[in-house]
């Protein structure tokens, strides 16, 4: 049997490549039961972010053979023509379960030593024993890698401070508009990123914080803990032209702010600008809103400068980190080859597909 790991991720591809392949919600969960009743793959887990999509498999395939049949199942089921995973990297054997392990530690992220990725991964997980498509031998990975990066978080300082991609946003915002005390912002999606952008919104001394998601309950649990006025999801497009900032979270499969719902507000924006932050994979806001005059469209990608900041401490950190992973993965490697789960004599490397 081989591990492998499939992925494109923010290292080198964009974020138009990884929206291609962005899944979530019920897309998510059929198209794992579609590999749960496919018989090459034997176990699967989905793990798609802002800033990856990595196809993770336990299969008696070779790794040529995987890849290629990865390719043709997501053209085939998802009818996507270019999946961009050529552009993308593989992980096989030990290399699959060491990159899974800094995965969940954070520290192939962006923003090195992030947290949310951690709760991302085990969503994922979740999905994929709900649909079926994960056995045994990723249970045991999956498990084995969480137990691993709350080491890591334990045990070295990688994560220490307010490290996420929402405070990176909102410190980026603070940079572009100055003080966000008297900034009118709007939040849209109130899932954990959504919940982490405001709290680092009041952190900074937002005062004017308001909020829309479609389950409004989750919108006002939100107002229960933050300074926030809760926006129904009806209405938020009327709101716009009363906004300095609008950051966009949401799990929506496509762009649900376009061009067009800002037109009607071009005069306003050109004597008083709207930044429009997009931490969303789909993207949330249509790219050509950023051709009206007075509209400032960053996506996700567009944090990198502000992530590294501090890069050297942490990729000293992260060095540590790496030194608290190995054992850890060696052991878990160590019973695979015990278990017969991989093969002594088939070393493996990364290698792209």
């Amino acid at each position: 049997m081989n591990l492998i790991c499939v992925g494109v991720d923010h290292h080198a591809n964009s974020v138009e490549a990884r929206e291609r392949l962005s899944l979530s919600g019920e897309t998510l969960e059929q198209t794992l039961r579609f590999f749960a009743a496919h018989r090459s793959f034997r176990e699967m887990v989905i793990v798609s972010t802002c800033n990856r999509v990595e196809f993770y498999m336990a299969t008696g395939m070779t790794l040529r053979q995987a890849v290629s049949e990865l390719k043709g199942s997501l053209k085939d089921f998802l009818e996507i023509r270019d999946t961009g995973l050529e552009q993308g990297y593989v992980h096989r054997n030990e290399d699959a379960v060491r990159h899974l392990f800094e995965v969940c530690s954070g520290l192939q992220s962006m923003v090195i030593g992030e947290t949310e990725i951690f709760g991302q991964v085990k969503e994922a997980y979740q999905a994929a024993k709900r649909t079926g498509s994960c056995g045994a031998v990723l249970n045991r990975l999956f498990q084995t890698a969480f137990n691993a990066a709350k080491e890591v978080r334990t045990r070295s300082s990688v994560g220490r401070g307010n490290v996420s991609v929402a405070s990176v946003a909102v410190q980026a915002a603070g940079r572009i508009v100055g003080s966000l005390k008297a900034k009118h912002v709007l939040v849209l999606g109130a899932g954990d990123t959504g919940e982490k952008v405001t709290q680092a919104l009041a952190e900074a001394g937002a005062a004017h914080i308001f909020c829309a998601n479609r389950r409004n309950e989750r919108v006002l649990a939100l107002a229960s803990q933050h300074a926030v006025e809760p926006v129904r999801w009806d209405e938020w497009k009327g709101r716009l032209g009363a906004m300095d900032i609008v950051v966009c979270s949401t799990s929506a499969p496509g762009s649900i702010l376009a061009r067009a719902d800002l037109e009607p507000h071009a005069a306003r924006f050109a004597s008083r600008p709207i930044l429009l932050i997009d931490l969303a994979v789909p993207r949330d806001v249509e790219p050509s809103a950023a051709q009206i005059a007075g509209v400032c469209l960053l996506n996700v990608d567009d944090f990198r400068q502000v992530a590294s900041e501090n890069l050297a401490v942490r990729l000293r950190e992260r060095g540590k980190a790496l030194a608290l992973l190995e054992p850890l993965a060696e052991k878990l490697i160590s019973h695979f080859y015990k278990l017969g789960v991989l093969v002594q004599s088939d070393r493996a490397r990364a290698a792209r597909p």
